[in-house]
């Protein structure tokens, strides 16, 4: 941490550069208990993004985040992530309980298992151990559109990600030609509702439709 001059305990500047586990990230802050971040990033070998906001430890400790992807590769990333996350006995993804705030993210292309994704949005909430994706959408090139809201909740046995997706697309069969599945329309949507067992790995529909 690199402190600016006249930077003391009621107000401070200056910038923070923080490695863990081949994650860089650079913070230029500004404020006194609650912090405005400008002209920083988060950086590894799968994503790189632009970064500013704030984050207030005034009374507790809470952030308000925009995050702008350059590049990522979201296969990768994601695989890596779970890995680090997840308790390899009991399959269970442990998020702090301390870890409390909101990243505003947005990419313009993505790299994924669907393909270029481009336009993606959405809200990324940490709450008290929970995690909630919400208000997401991205364009799947040209072949369609999807919005979701996504929700991993609870701890133990009772661990569930809750789960909203819609999908539309006026070319769905060249679209569902890479999970090997064949149609013969060409205008396609679907909405899915359900929720999967963190620990069984199993997933139930509560709602399906199609077209």
């Amino acid at each position: 941490i690199i402190f600016n001059d006249g930077s003391n305990l009621e107000k401070a500047s200056g910038k923070l550069n923080l490695k863990i586990l081949d994650n860089i990230l650079l913070l230029n802050f500004d404020g006194d208990k609650i912090y405005k971040i400008s002209e920083s990033y988060f950086r590894n070998k799968f994503l790189n993004s632009k970064l500013d906001g704030s984050i207030n430890f005034k009374d507790n400790f809470y952030f308000d985040l925009n995050l702008l992807i350059n590049q990522v590769n979201m296969r990768k990333l994601l695989l890596y992530y779970n890995s680090l996350g997840r308790d390899k006995n009991s399959n269970q993804i442990n998020i702090s309980k301390k870890i409390n705030g909101k990243i505003n993210i947005k990419s313009k292309k993505t790299d994924s298992f669907f393909g270029k994704i481009e336009d993606t949005n959405f809200i990324l909430l940490f709450e008290n151990g929970d995690l909630k994706i919400k208000s997401g959408s991205a364009n799947l090139g040209k072949n369609g559109k999807v919005k979701f809201n996504i929700s991993l909740l609870g701890n133990g046995k009772d661990q569930r990600i809750n789960f909203f997706i819609n999908f539309l697309s006026n070319n769905g069969k060249k679209f569902l030609k890479k999970f090997n599945l064949n149609i013969d329309e060409k205008n396609i949507s679907f909405n899915a509702v359900g929720k999967i067992n963190v620990i069984e790995r199993k997933i139930k529909f509560e709602n399906l439709i199609v077209n």
